[in-house]
C-alpha cells in the first residue's frame, strides 16, 4: 500500500489534521491557565502571568509551551524570565495587551508585539504601539530579547491582531491609530522580517478616539476575510480584509452600548461581542451577541443574543480555541474576579444551537478554574492558527485508506457522510470516524451533516488526494550490452530518493545486470516504488529468411534484445560486393520502425535472387556515461525462395 511518511520538511500536516498546535496552552491572570492538549482541556495552576487583560502565548509543534508575555514580561515555557525579558513596553491592563507571532525569517524567533495605556504624565511622550525580539535559542534555549521596545506607534488604542498573509508563510499584524480612522498593517516576511517603516495604511471606518477609555479589540476571522473591532463606547464594525494586500473596506457598522470582546467560529461563518458594561457605561446588563456573517449587513440586522447576565457580573474576553469551541471570560471587578469560563459549545451553528454552555442534552456551566480566579483578559493569538477545519482526515496519498476525524463532537446525535466519490462504490458512511479510500486522485467536497435534538447541521470541506510520484521506467526488462552502461532516471523534482542499495540520488547508472528498486517520494509525504530487471543484451542473427508474404522469417534483422543498443545502420551485400540494401538508422533496437529496418529481400520493389548475403551491422553503446562507443558486427544470410 502507498501510505504517508513523515518527511522531515513541515509541509503536511497542517493539510490533513489539526496539528496546528501553536495555540495549545493559554497563560492568563492569577497564575492559572488552560492546557488544551487534552479534551476537555486542563487547568494550569502554576503560571507565571499574576495579572493581565490580554497575554499572548505559543505553543511548539507538539504542544509544548514556548513562551508568554503579559505585554510588560516575558517568560519561557518553563516559566523563567527571558533574559532582558523585564518592561518590554507593554501594560498588561490593556484589553490586547500583546501578540507573539513567529518570525517567518529566523527559526526559533519571535515578535513580541506590545501595547501600553497613553501616557498620562505631562510632557512624556506615549508609547503605546512596540515590538521586541525573541531569540529562544539564546542563553542555552533558555530565550534572549534581542531587540527591546522598538516604537512602531506613538498613540493607540488598547489592541493588536494578526494574520498569515495569502502566501502561507509571512504574517499581517494590524493595530489603530488614536483620533484616527487608520488601521497599520504591518508585513512580516521570510526574506526580511517586519518591515517596521512601511506599514499599509487604511484609512476606514469610524475614528477610534477613546472618549471613556481606549479598551476593545480587533479580531481578524480565522480565514482571514474578515476583521472586527470593538470600542468599549459603543461602536462595532466589520470589514473585509484581504490577505495578499493587506486592503481592507467597511462591510457594516452599529452602535452596540459597551461593546468589548469579538470573536469568529472557526468556519467563519458568525461574529460573536461581547458587551462589558462594567467597564462602560454600566447601565446595561452584560450580553453575548451573535451577527450572521452570511447577511449583506450583518452588523444592521439584530443579532441573536447567546446569553444575558446580571449586571455586576460581565462577559469580557471571547477567545476561539483549537477544539473550535469559544471560550467567554467572565468577570466582577478587581476585587472579586471570576473563577469560571463559560463556553459556546457549537459556535459555528445559528442561534440557540450554538449551545452556550449546554453539552449533550444537560446544561454544563462553565470550567471551574479550581479556586483561581481570571480577570477579564483570554490570550490573543495569531487567529490563523485557529483555522480549524470541522473534520480532519489522515491521510493525502492516493492509494490509502483515509480515516475521517470531526473535530468537535460534543451536541451530535448522528453522523451521514457524502465523500463525493461517486465512482469508489462506497460513497456514503456514518459515523464520527469512517474511513474511505478515493477512487482516483483529484479534489473531493466531503461533507458531512450532523444532526443534535433533530435538527441537522452541514459541513463541507475539501479534500486533495495528491497523486503518487511518477517513476517512468522504461516497460518490461532493460538489456545491458556487456561492459556498457545504463542510466535509470526519476524526475528530479521529488524530495527524497532511496534505491536498492541505499543510494539517494534521483539517477542510478546501472553496470551489471540485476534487480534495481527505488523508492521515491514527493514533498507531501506520499510514496511509490517501482523495480525494473536489467538482462545482458543476447543479440542475434537468423541465418537464413523466407520472403514469401507467409508472415514468418519475411524479413531479415538482429533478434533479441529490445533495449541497449543504439543509433543501429545494417547494410547487405551480394556475393560480389555490391551493395544491395542500406537500413535506415534504429534510435534503439525495439523501437517503433524496427520493421522499416529490416530487409524484405528485395531492391527498389524488385525481388532478388536466392543465395547468401554479407550483412554489416554497426550501433552504438553507452561505454562510460556520456560516452558513446560503436560496435560492429559482420556475417552472412540465405534467402531461400
Amino acid at each position: 500500500m502507498r501510505r504517508l511518511i513523515f518527511v522531515s520538511l513541515s509541509l503536511i500536516v497542517s493539510l490533513i489534521s489539526v496539528a496546528q498546535k501553536e495555540t495549545n496552552n493559554w497563560l492568563f491572570a492569577t497564575n492559572t491557565g488552560l492546557n488544551f492538549n487534552t479534551n476537555p482541556p486542563t487547568v494550569i495552576n502554576n503560571a507565571p502571568i499574576s495579572f493581565s487583560f490580554g497575554s499572548s502565548c505559543y505553543s511548539d509543534e507538539d504542544g509544548v509551551l514556548v513562551l508568554a508575555t503579559d505585554g510588560n514580561n516575558v517568560w519561557n515555557g518553563s516559566g523563567g524570565v527571558l533574559t532582558n525579558g523585564l518592561n518590554i513596553g507593554g501594560d498588561a491592563g490593556c484589553s490586547q495587551s500583546s501578540l507573539v507571532v513567529p518570525d517567518p525569517s529566523r527559526p526559533n524567533s519571535f515578535y513580541l508585539f506590545a501595547v501600553d495605556k497613553l501616557s498620562v504624565v505631562p510632557g512624556q511622550e506615549s508609547r503605546c504601539f512596540t515590538y521586541s525580539r525573541a531569540d529562544m535559542n539564546g542563553d542555552q534555549g533558555n530565550g534572549v530579547i534581542s531587540e527591546k521596545g522598538t516604537l512602531l506607534i506613538e498613540e493607540t488604542p488598547e489592541y493588536v491582531t494578526g494574520v498569515k498573509h495569502a502566501n502561507g508563510t509571512d504574517y499581517w499584524v494590524i493595530a489603530h491609530g488614536l483620533g484616527d480612522n487608520r488601521f497599520y498593517v504591518y508585513r512580516i516576511t521570510k526574506e526580511d522580517g517586519l518591515l517596521s517603516g512601511s506599514p499599509h495604511i487604511n484609512e476606514v471606518g469610524a475614528v477610534h478616539n477613546g472618549v471613556i477609555n481606549t479598551q476593545g479589540v480587533l479580531k481578524v476571522s480565522p480565514d482571514g476575510q474578515y476583521l472586527a473591532s470593538t470600542q468599549i463606547d459603543g461602536v462595532v464594525e466589520i470589514f473585509s480584509f484581504d490577505r495578499e494586500t493587506g486592503d481592507m473596506q467597511l462591510i457594516d457598522s452599529e452602535n452596540v452600548e459597551d461593546a468589548y470582546g469579538a470573536e469568529f467560529d472557526a468556519d467563519s461563518r458568525f461574529l460573536y461581542v461581547s458587551t462589558s458594561p462594567g467597564f462602560g457605561s454600566g447601565n446595561q446588563k452584560s450580553r453575548i451577541l451573535q451577527y450572521d456573517l452570511s447577511l449583506s449587513l450583518p452588523l444592521s440586522t439584530p443579532p441573536y443574543v447567546v446569553h444575558e447576565m446580571v449586571k455586576d457580573t460581565v462577559f469580557a474576553s471571547l477567545q476561539l480555541a483549537l477544539d473550535r469551541k469559544i471560550y467567554c471570560a467572565n468577570f466582577v471587578n478587581l476585587l472579586d474576579r471570576g473563577q469560571f469560563i463559560s463556553v459556546i459549545q457549537n459556535p459555528s451553528r445559528r442561534g440557540a444551537s450554538c449551545n452556550y454552555n449546554y453539552r449533550n442534552d444537560s446544561y454544563d456551566p462553565w470550567i471551574n478554574l479550581g479556586g483561581k480566579k481570571m480577570i477579564a483578559g483570554l490570550p490573543n493569538f495569531v487567529t490563523s492558527f485557529l483555522d480549524i477545519p470541522f473534520f480532519t482526515y489522515d491521510s493525502i496519498c492516493f492509494g490509502n485508506d483515509v480515516t475521517f476525524d470531526v473535530v468537535n463532537k460534543t451536541n451530535i446525535d448522528s453522523y451521514a457522510w457524502n465523500f463525493g466519490d461517486p465512482n469508489s462504490g462506497n460513497n456514503v458512511a456514518t459515523g464520527a470516524n469512517p474511513v474511505h479510500r478515493f477512487s482516483e486522485s483529484g479534489t473531493y467536497d466531503v461533507s458531512v451533516t450532523v444532526t443534535f435534538n433533530g435538527t441537522p447541521f452541514t459541513y463541507t470541506e475539501k479534500v486533495v488526494v495528491n497523486p503518487l510520484p511518477i517513476i517512468d521506467f522504461p516497460p518490461g526488462d532493460l538489456y545491458l550490452y556487456p561492459g556498457s552502461v545504463s542510466l535509470l532516471e526519476v524526475d528530479d523534482i521529488y524530495a527524497f530518493y532511496l534505491w536498492q542499495d541505499g543510494a539517494t540520488s534521483h539517477e542510478y547508472l546501472v553496470t551489471q545486470p540485476g534487480t534495481y528498486t527505488v523508492r521515491v517520494t514527493d514533498s507531501l509525504g506520499c510514496w511509490d516504488h517501482k523495480s525494473i530487471d536489467v538482462l545482458l543484451a543476447d543479440i542475434y542473427f537468423p541465418n537464413a529468411f523466407t520472403p514469401n508474404g507467409d508472415g514468418i522469417n519475411d524479413e531479415f534483422g538482429p533478434k533479441g534484445a529490445s533495449s541497449g543498443l543504439f543509433n543501429l545502420r545494417m547494410y547487405i551485400y551480394n556475393r560480389m560486393g555490391q551493395r544491395m540494401y542500406k537500413s535506415p538508422v534504429l534510435p534503439t533496437l525495439g523501437s517503433s520502425n524496427n520493421g522499416s529496418f529490416a530487409w524484405d529481400g528485395t531492391v527498389g520493389g524488385k525481388e532478388q535472387p536466392a543465395g547468401t548475403y554479407v550483412w554489416t551491422i554497426l550501433f552504438d553503446i553507452e561505454r562510460e556515461r556520456g560516452v558513446m562507443e560503436t560496435q560492429k558486427y559482420t556475417g552472412s544470410v540465405t534467402l531461400l525462395r
